[in-house]
């Protein structure tokens, strides 16, 4: 009879588990046919005069990578796709702020945490004589149809809450730039 009880307590524990078996441990496999949106706002100076822009920003991750678009001030789309992978004696001038005019660097970006619901993708960037290291990391929550996406490059950090895009706009992520991911 206590053996008979023991199961009887033991069955509901094991059939009521959280675990849900709907979603893989992969982010990718679990959001990859989503797009969130979410919206940024800048404030800058301007011949004196205090100016607030906003624009909306979408992001997915098709083809197991990042990928982001929007909508620029004339109403052309843009679309960047985020690079995995390494280059080496890689030159942008965009860098010679930090590493010097015509330096060129090496970089690596790749994936660090793929949980079901985390997504944290890393690039280091580094002068070619190793002197100079700055890392940025892609930082992705999803929490039902929420997103939280921070920025980290190197300490300067920025924070975005999206929610799932369920608009008619058609945003593909076809033909995208490809983005280094180093500013």
């Amino acid at each position: 009879m206590k053996k008979l009880l023991f199961v009887l307590l033991f069955v509901p524990l094991v059939s009521c588990s959280s675990d849900d078996d709907s979603s893989s441990g992969d982010f990718f496999e679990n959001h990859q046919n989503k797009i969130w949106k979410y919206t940024i706002t800048d404030t800058y100076t301007f011949n004196d005069t205090s100016v607030t822009t906003t624009w909306d920003v979408y992001i997915g991750f098709p083809n197991r990578t990042f990928n982001y678009a929007a909508f620029e001030d004339d109403g052309n789309y843009f679309c960047e796709t985020l690079f995995i992978g390494a280059k080496n004696n890689y030159y942008d001038q965009e860098l010679d702020n930090v590493f010097g005019e015509g330096a060129e660097v090496n970089f690596t970006t790749e994936i660090i945490v793929n949980k079901a619901n985390e997504l944290q993708i890393e690039t280091i960037t580094s002068s070619l004589d190793g002197s100079k290291v700055y890392p940025t990391i892609f930082k992705f929550i999803v929490n039902g149809d929420n997103i939280t996406y921070t920025f980290d490059d190197d300490g300067y950090t920025d924070t975005f809450n999206g929610e799932i895009y369920n608009g008619n706009l058609d945003i593909n992520f076809n033909n995208c730039t490809e983005y280094i991911g180093i500013y």
